[in-house]
């Protein structure tokens, strides 16, 4: 399962739900979804921007 906003990043909570759903997780970033540029790599890396990203290029299909 892919964990995505700013749960992904408590501390503990993904393994302790891992261990509750009995199943993998996994932390989902922008960098997963998209190739960003090697100036901000460090910030498409926090799984918080995911919605964001997700918005973001809804909009530009729309646009």
């Amino acid at each position: 399962m892919l964990v995505v906003g700013g749960g992904a990043v408590v501390r503990g909570l993904p393994p302790r739900l891992a261990s509750l759903l009995g199943m993998d997780l996994r932390p989902l970033t922008p960098c997963d979804l998209s190739a960003c540029a090697p100036s901000i790599q460090d910030r498409c890396r926090a799984p918080g921007l995911v919605a964001a990203l997700g918005l973001a290029l809804h909009e530009g299909e729309h646009a």
